[in-house]
Order: structure tokens, then C-alpha cells, then sequence
């Protein structure tokens, strides 16, 4: 194949129209697929239209010759002109796996429309179908699949939070006031935390200090006395708060039991509330910061090696410190 055919070969190949100088113009026109019936189809096809007339919507084909040579204008137009000389015989031209130009005629060869039409040639063939579903019954059957998927996955992710949240709190003890028997619920943490997101203060992190519990004692004993409480009153409150039994130290493996004070989200947060603690009566206790498993920051008092140490020695402090509570994780 001479190279100008093959690079016109190549043009109608893709699907392109063009201008040809001296011949006239080829359209490429794509047809879609039609319904031939319920059950039958027209395959969507290519056919090649020729014109004498040139169409300014079309590129010429001197533009693609130099396109495809890099060559100049007037080198490609050379170019085509010599070509047009030799497929030109007894006034038609045929370009060699492109087809026949006989007056206003034009006939492409089977190679080209072969592949231009890889499901025929012809546009009355047709292909027989499988009964097509009517769109209201296919719309209803994909509906009822996404509820089933969507009850499933909901379902899925129930069942794996439950698996994690028994995992990460096989035990917690709920703070004071809430609901079930005597369980500490991870969320009370996630909603303090929150707050102290939002406001990044240590009001947010809302736990009792250590002096308004030795306050609320100093109140009812003045009630009771009639007049300002002693310092014996303070030191006591301060003691019976520490009196507890010494912290064990948590085994190797296992969990640990933490009586917790306050949970924070920011470091500076815990540092500021044991600070202010000490400062306000509560320098005997022994204050614990730790990392939690979920990245916050808890202020305890004691790390026990049982649940039930844990709950005894919670008891003991729920008289002074009201809202102290017992958390537990497990051991790194």
C-alpha cells in the first residue's frame, strides 16, 4: 500500500470525514442501533457518503498528509498530487484498500467497511435478544436489593461495634446518676471530651475538683456547728480522701482497674486540673496521668489489680468524692 493510501486507510478507519482536492469530500455518517422489533435489533453501523462538492466543516487531506509527514503545505500538496496522478487511470481512481472513484460514484472496498462495521455490513442485520425486563420491574427489583444491602450492612456494623466496645470496656463503671448496674459506658468520655473540643477549656472537662468536695463537706459542718469550720474539719476531709489502701502496681498481663477523677482530651487539660487539685486541698492524693487506649488523657487515684479492689476502693472515696468512678483497660 503507497503511504498516501495508507494514511487516507487510516483517516476513515477512525471515523473521520474529509476533503479530497480535485475528487470531492467523503462523510463518515454512524447510525445507532434500532429497535427492529421487541425481541430484535438493528446493530448501530458506519457508511461512507461522497460528494463532489467540498464541505468546509471536513479538514482537507493535504492538512493531514502534512500533519502526518511533518511536512510543509506545499511539500504535502506535492505530495498528493503525485499521488493523485498515479491511482488515477481512464479518469477513476482507486486507492488501493480504500476503494473505487468513478464519476459521482464512490465504492469501498470490504476491507475498510469491514472494519468499520464489526457486526456487519449490512444495516437491516439483525441480532436476537434475550426478553427484555420492562423498566418498572427492573426499577422494583433494584430497590429491593439496595434495602437488602443496606439492612445487611447495617446489621455488619452493629455487630462489629458491639464485638469492639466489649472488647475495649469488658468492664467500666458508670459515673454516678447513670442508668444500669453499676457499668461504666465509654460515651459518658466521648461526651465530655466533645465539649472540651469545643471550647478547649477546662470548665469542658467537667469533673468535680477534689476542693469543691472538701467545700460541700466544710458547708454542711458549718450547718451543723453554726459557725466556721476548723482546720481539723479541712485536714480530715483531705485525709479521709487519701486513707484509702496504697495502689497496687497493675500485673504483667491482663487489665488494669483505674478509680478515675476526670478524663481529658488535651494533655494540658489533666496537668492543669491536677494542679489546681493540689492547690485546693487535694496534695495528699496520689495523682496518675495516663494515655487511654482511645488517645485521651485520665486522671485516676488509685490502679487496682482486680475489678472488685476497684469497686471496694471506689466506694470507700464515693462519700467525699461523689463522681469518682472505675475504668478499665487493657494492659500494653
Amino acid at each position: 500500500m503507497k503511504p498516501v493510501s495508507k494514511i487516507l486507510f487510516n483517516t476513515l478507519v477512525l471515523r473521520q470525514s474529509v476533503n479530497l482536492p480535485q475528487l470531492g469530500s467523503l462523510q463518515i455518517d454512524i447510525h445507532p442501533a434500532t429497535m427492529h422489533s421487541k425481541t430484535r435489533l438493528v446493530p448501530p453501523y458506519t457508511s461512507i457518503t461522497f460528494s463532489r462538492s467540498q464541505s468546509k466543516h471536513f479538514p482537507s487531506f493535504v492538512d493531514i498528509i502534512a500533519r502526518e509527514a511533518a511536512v510543509r503545505d506545499e511539500r504535502a500538496k506535492s505530495i498528493y498530487k503525485h499521488w493523485l496522478e498515479e491511482v488515477t487511470k481512464d479518469g477513476v481512481v482507486k486507492v488501493e484498500s480504500v476503494g473505487e472513484f468513478k464519476g459521482e460514484l464512490f465504492t469501498p472496498t470490504e476491507e475498510l467497511m469491514g472494519l468499520l462495521n464489526p457486526a456487519g455490513t449490512s444495516p437491516k442485520a439483525t441480532i436476537k435478544l434475550k426478553k427484555v425486563v420492562e423498566p418498572g420491574k427492573l426499577v422494583a427489583r433494584l430497590v429491593i436489593v439496595a434495602m437488602l444491602v443496606a439492612v445487611a450492612a447495617f446489621f455488619s456494623w452493629r455487630y462489629i461495634m458491639r464485638d469492639k466496645l466489649a472488647e475495649k470496656d469488658k468492664i467500666a463503671h458508670s459515673v454516678p446518676g447513670s442508668k444500669g448496674n453499676d457499668g461504666f459506658d465509654m460515651r459518658d468520655i466521648e461526651v465530655n471530651d466533645l465539649e472540651a473540643r469545643k471550647n478547649d477549656t477546662l470548665k469542658k472537662d467537667s469533673v468535680p475538683t477534689v476542693s469543691e468536695v472538701i467545700k460541700a463537706t466544710l458547708d454542711k459542718d458549718t450547718t451543723a456547728s453554726g459557725g466556721a469550720a476548723s482546720q481539723t474539719t479541712i485536714a480530715t476531709a483531705a485525709t479521709a480522701t487519701v486513707q484509702s489502701p496504697q495502689e497496687s502496681a497493675p500485673v504483667a498481663t491482663g487489665r488494669s482497674y483505674y478509680v478515675m477523677l476526670g478524663v481529658f482530651s488535651l494533655e494540658e487539660n489533666a496537668d492543669k486540673y491536677i494542679r489546681q487539685t493540689r492547690a485546693n486541698g487535694g496534695d495528699t492524693l496520689n495523682y496518675n496521668k495516663f494515655r487511654m487506649s482511645n488517645g485521651r488523657y485520665g486522671v485516676s487515684i488509685m490502679t487496682c489489680r482486680s475489678e472488685k479492689e476497684a469497686i471496694a476502693r471506689r466506694d470507700a472515696l464515693k462519700r467525699m468524692i461523689p463522681d469518682v468512678w472505675v475504668y478499665s483497660e487493657k494492659n500494653k
